[in-house]
């Protein structure tokens, strides 16, 4: 979990990788802000030490980078991932869990071959899944679009290339295209896609989650908090078949969820259903 640490007082987090990445995140079990806590909680928490919840996939190890969130400093963290993948660190599989953005209402003016999404690619080719919160940039909270509406794109950079899960939000209802903060998930088709539209699925934010030594009741978790359910389906996808390509591992996400009657820029292809995604492997 790429963010803002993981408070490792909390219960949840007794399955905790010995990876260490720079001096500067060596303090990746602490958690300030709260934010790193709670996707850590969702993708794989576990209640068997007497955590209140289990994760997605609570049997799974989690690896904790604190970063600062500028291009530069993930630049590093991506790799010392790399290098670590490559000297076979993380044998059961590696996957990362990316709940950040770029919070604008115009497309940013980086390069479509910027090194950080290069970088992004490399590892991916190598075998590690990549899952991106899609952004809360459309509905009232910042750029204030009608919240029906499909469009316009505001899905950006490396949030959006073709080889990411890109994840989108939806609320009670399984929509994000109705008043509330559920309809600041960002639309699709993604400024750097070309093959598929994005985001690629939905997954539901709202209830009581971790966050930062203590659980916290939220109407919605954002974007931020359904990229990590994605993250943790991943995780038990690699667990049932380790040899899953990170492509494999987006299509049988993709396939597997469940149709929602929403544009497929809102809500891709659809809410995801782990039990279906397990069933296909």
């Amino acid at each position: 979990v790429v963010d803002t640490g993981v408070d490792g007082s909390m219960p949840e987090f007794h399955r905790r990788s010995s990876w260490n990445t720079s001096p500067s995140f060596q303090t990746a079990w602490e958690d300030s802000v709260g934010h790193g806590t709670m996707c850590a909680a969702i993708a794989c928490g576990s209640s068997a030490q007497g955590g209140r919840y289990d994760g997605v996939a609570p049997d799974a190890t989690l690896l904790a980078a604190r970063t600062t969130l500028y291009a530069s400093d993930l630049y590093l963290v991506y790799q010392d991932l790399l290098r670590s993948k490559r000297k076979q660190l993380f044998p059961g599989g590696l996957v990362v869990s990316n709940s950040y953005g770029l919070y604008t209402c115009t497309a940013p003016a980086w390069p479509e071959g910027h090194p950080y999404a290069e970088l992004i690619r490399t590892c991916i080719a190598d075998g590690i899944v990549f899952v991106f919160a899609a952004g809360n940039n459309h509905g009232f909270g910042l750029c204030k679009f009608p919240a029906a509406d499909d469009h316009p794109n505001s899905i950006w950079a490396v949030n959006s290339i073709d080889e990411v899960i890109t994840v989108g939000t939806v609320n009670w209802n399984e929509s994000n295209q109705e008043p509330g903060e559920h309809s600041n998930s960002s639309r699709g088709p993604g400024q750097w896609s070309v093959s598929a539209s994005k985001p690629d699925v939905v997954a539901p934010t709202y209830g009581e989650v971790a966050w930062g030594g203590q659980y916290r009741s939220m109407e919605w978790w954002g974007t931020s908090g359904a990229c990590p359910q994605v993250a943790g389906l991943a995780a038990l996808l690699l667990a049932k078949k380790p040899g899953l390509t990170p492509s494999q591992v987006a299509t049988i996400i993709k396939q597997s969820a469940r149709k929602l009657p929403h544009p497929a820029a809102c809500v891709g292809s659809g809410i995801i259903d782990c039990a279906e995604a397990i069933k296909l492997v």
